[in-house]
Parts: structure tokens; C-alpha cells; sequence
């Protein structure tokens, strides 16, 4: 059986089961082998917007003789995606705004498709689009792979705008039950501290960044205080 990596595993956990699952830059195709292996699907498409990835999908799934049971496409994102009969879609290893020009191309989305997004960058523009582009954040799952700490979002259209609080586009729907979550906040909160260390070298406003850090190790601190042990 093939196993996966932390970031894609946990995008696996928030596979819906429902249908037919999409991995757009899926690369070597795990994620989709691994959902057909689970039987957590019994369909799945693995897109990729280069012939090289591709070849990979298919060597990947004959190796692990699945092969029948993927649909191999090539495509610039969602646009060359059918769009029926699509119950979840993955957008995986991608800086946030490569997956907001994704889905800015993906009216069909609204439909209530469950959107798995697990951005490498910028994450709270992530959770800014989507909360100012009708979608609303359902669940977030933090991720270590090696030194880096990432989060995994599923999203999905509810027709309602929503606006963030600059603590909610850094944390978004993060449990602090979760030990990562906390570090994710004080990771975030370090991040933040370097930008207004060089704002203040450059002579420059560095009030927000200062603020917004205080604001997210409080939140990871009171966490610890009430779930530590």
C-alpha cells in the first residue's frame, strides 16, 4: 500500500467519500492511488498542466495497479476539468495565490463541491478570498513536514460573505486543542515580529505587525493554559 506524506494525508482525511475526487497538480498521482487503494473513492482524476507530471501520474498508478481507475487529464487548472459529477477537488503544494487564480476560474465550484486546500505561502490571502468570495472555511488541519509547519483548509460555497479579523485570515479555523495549531500561531506570531523588526529598521509603521503577533501569542499561550496535559 502506498503511503503519503503528512501535508497529503491529511488532505486525504478531509476527502469527502462522496464521488469522484480531482487532484489538480497532482504530480506523481499518490494522493489519487492512495484514495483508490483506501477505497475511499471509487473514481478519481489526476490533473496536471505539464506532460511530464502526467507520465509520472501513469507510472505511479500502473505501479500500483490502479490504473483503470484513474483519469489522467492535462490542465491549466480547473479550465480543462469536467464539471460534472466532481465531489471534491484538491489544490496541493501550491502558493496561495496560484490556488486563488485557480479557483477564480472555477464558477462551477459554487455547486458544493468540497474544496481541500493546502497552500506552501501566503495562507491568510487564502482564507481572504475565500471568505470575501462566498466560501467559508469548515475545518483546518496542521501539518509538520520536517521543519516546516503547513495547514490543510476545506472549504465550501455558502453564498455568504464574511470578513476576517486579521487573527482569523492567521489562524482561520485552527483547533487549539492541537498542539501544531499553537505552534502554527507562534510560528506566525515570530514571522510577523521579523517584518516589524525591519518595518522599525527602515524607519517605517510597524504598530499592525506588532499588534497582530501580541494578538496570536496570546491566543496560542491561552490555548496552552486550558488544553495543556
Amino acid at each position: 500500500m502506498l503511503t503519503l506524506s503528512p501535508r497529503l494525508m491529511a488532505c486525504a482525511r478531509l476527502v469527502s467519500g462522496a464521488g469522484c475526487c480531482c487532484d489538480v497538480g497532482t504530480d506523481h498521482a499518490y494522493l489519487p492511488v492512495y484514495l483508490l487503494q483506501r477505497g475511499i473513492c471509487s473514481s478519481v482524476i489526476a490533473s496536471d498542466i505539464g506532460e511530464g507530471p502526467l507520465q509520472s501520474a501513469r507510472q505511479t498508478a500502473a505501479r500500483w495497479g490502479v490504473s483503470e481507475g484513474i483519469r489522467i487529464i492535462r490542465s491549466d487548472g480547473l479550465r480543462q476539468i469536467p464539471q460534472e459529477g466532481i465531489t471534491d477537488i484538491v489544490i496541493a503544494g501550491m502558493g496561495a495565490e496560484t490556488i486563488c487564480d485557480i479557483l477564480e476560474h472555477g464558477d462551477w465550484l459554487r455547486r458544493g463541491t468540497n474544496l481541500i486546500l493546502q497552500p506552501m505561502t501566503r495562507t491568510p490571502l487564502l482564507r481572504r478570498w475565500l471568505s470575501t468570495h462566498d466560501f467559508a472555511l469548515y475545518r483546518e488541519i496542521p501539518v509538520q513536514e520536517e521543519q516546516r509547519l503547513y495547514t490543510v483548509l476545506q472549504a465550501g460555497y455558502t453564498g455568504e460573505v464574511r470578513a476576517l479579523s486579521p487573527l482569523e485570515e492567521m489562524i482561520g479555523r485552527l483547533d487549539g486543542t492541537d498542539p501544531l495549531a499553537r505552534a502554527y500561531a507562534l510560528r506566525q506570531a515570530e514571522t510577523l515580529r521579523k517584518k516589524a523588526a525591519g518595518l522599525n529598521r527602515a524607519g517605517k509603521p510597524a504598530e499592525q505587525e506588532e499588534a497582530l503577533a501580541a494578538e496570536l501569542t496570546a491566543w496560542a499561550e491561552r490555548k496552552e493554559q486550558t488544553y495543556a496535559g
